[in-house]
């Protein structure tokens, strides 16, 4: 991976910072290029994939963040051409070519599923400046990851293929487009065809008294010392049943 920019590498290069010596960092540069070309060289000889990254900045300044708050002044503007790959290690047919932005943001809200939650927990984190050494120091800590998540409804449902296969091919039931209705005709044919057979839906119905979950309690304590430990199923504990109950309530 080579992140060289500069293009031709005859940009401005005077920040504005009192004292910063112009000539020395044109010599730094040229070196660094330089190696840079050696090592580009080795890789492009032996066949070996090669990455090229740059920065770019939004015109408007809109995506620099904290990054002006140091000693930096704005850089790799988009319509500047020093913001091109440098042109001694510049891209050849085969390379891949990416380019990097940065964006800040208070609030993250990512839309979708697991993997998406998951990669927002990657970056969050915070960027601390230090107003004296003008340095910046990235702070990852458990206390700056996501503390909710935002759920529509709507982006949480989930149907095995087998509930939608119940349904056409054991309860002879005509497939639609959407899996949601057919899994739902599934349940409700199946829920019909118990009822029919005078099999109760839930604990209101089987006939043993229960009114309310005032008891829920007691009989998780009595299911928990009946069953003892059963080899390869999870253990459950008295809150797991009680929850059991009242789902089924």
């Amino acid at each position: 991976m080579i992140d060289v920019q500069g293009g031709d590498r005859k940009g401005a290069w005077n920040t504005g910072e009192e004292g910063f010596d112009v000539a020395a960092a044109q010599e730094r540069s040229h070196i660094m290029v330089q190696n840079a070309k050696k090592v580009l060289d080795v890789f492009r000889a032996e066949g070996l994939p090669v990455i090229q990254f740059k920065e770019v900045h939004r015109k408007n300044f809109v995506d620099f963040g904290r990054e002006l708050d140091g000693a930096e002044g704005p850089h790799l503007l988009e319509d500047d051409p020093h913001t091109d790959y440098a042109h001694l290690t510049y891209s050849i047919e085969g390379e891949y070519c990416f380019t990097k932005r940065r964006y800040s943001c208070s609030l993250l809200i990512p839309i979708g599923g697991g993997s998406c939650i998951d990669t927002a927990k990657c970056i969050a984190g915070a960027m601390v400046h230090n107003e004296e050494t003008h340095e910046k120091k990235q702070l990852l800590h458990p206390d700056v990851f996501p503390k909710y998540s935002l759920l529509d409804p709507e982006y949480t449902y989930s149907v095995h293929r087998k509930q939608t296969t119940f349904g056409v091919n054991v309860l002879d039931l005509e497939p639609s487009e959407d899996k949601y209705e057919t899994a739902n005709r599934a349940i409700d044919t199946l829920e019909n065809l118990f009822r029919s057979w005078g099999i109760p839906k839930n604990l209101r119905e089987s006939g043993i008294g229960l009114t309310d979950d005032s008891k829920f309690e007691i009989m998780a304590e009595k299911a928990i010392g009946a069953a003892g430990k059963i080899n390869g199923c999870v253990p459950l504990s008295k809150e797991d049943v009680i929850n059991i109950y009242k789902a089924a309530f």
